[in-house]
């Protein structure tokens, strides 16, 4: 008798709705919010938000990396069932191409700017960027740009994200235009640079939204 193909489709439906019960579980045990469990998580909130509300136009599982964040961020285990296909695969590999975190040094003029900015906050975190992908916005490699990963992206914001290539195991985090309905853009005149990405909270997650740019004083 042939075997009965692979339906990718309703693998992907069922592991969304394991997922979304899992989630249910978690804001049962938890009393939070999903605004909160993304937070706590280290998430955007309108991952979580998106997924819990089934909205139609994200119909893709959360990423095992997603589903791992929660479990650590709420201390609700998660089993290897819900975490998909990625679940078994080795470590991603995080490329800093286009942006580096922030390195305190202390000749570094912006450092205690920095250091006040972020004192007593959570989820604020300071990226320095190293492309020309939104240059024709205002900014410049060099520039340290402060993300909040508690805020929700709007049209019109710049973005940190992440690309995941999960079939190489890499993972490149970025600095983009966001734009609706769920787009990131660059702002660049290199061909190269053009091309939008689509966000699907899989391939392509937002961290942040950068809420200050700070340059050091030319020489």
């Amino acid at each position: 008798m042939a075997r009965r193909p692979i339906n990718r489709t309703e693998t992907r439906e069922a592991l969304k709705s394991a997922q979304w019960d899992w989630l249910q579980v978690v804001k049962g045990r938890t009393g939070w919010t999903p605004t909160r469990i993304a937070r706590e998580s280290g998430l955007t909130p309108t991952t979580i938000l998106r997924f819990d509300n089934r909205d139609p136009k994200y119909p893709n599982a959360l990423s095992a990396q997603t589903m791992s964040q929660i479990a650590q961020g709420t201390g609700v285990a998660v089993t290897a069932d819900l975490l998909g296909e990625h679940a078994a695969s080795p470590p991603m590999q995080l490329r800093e191409g286009e942006a580096a975190p922030y390195r305190a040094e202390a000749a570094d003029p912006l450092e205690s700017a920095i250091r006040a900015m972020t004192n007593g906050r959570n989820g604020l975190d300071p990226w320095v960027l190293r492309s020309l992908a939104l240059v024709e916005a205002g900014y410049l490699p060099g520039d340290v740009l402060m993300v909040d990963l508690n805020m929700e992206p709007r049209a019109g914001d710049i973005v940190c994200a992440q690309l995941y290539r999960w079939a190489e195991k890499k993972a490149e985090t970025v600095f983009r235009l966001f734009e609706a309905p769920s787009f990131l853009l660059t702002a660049s005149r290199d061909p190269a640079l053009r091309k939008p990405v689509m966000v699907d909270d899989d391939n392509t997650v937002i961290k942040g939204v950068v809420t200050c740019m700070l340059r050091r004083r030319a020489a």
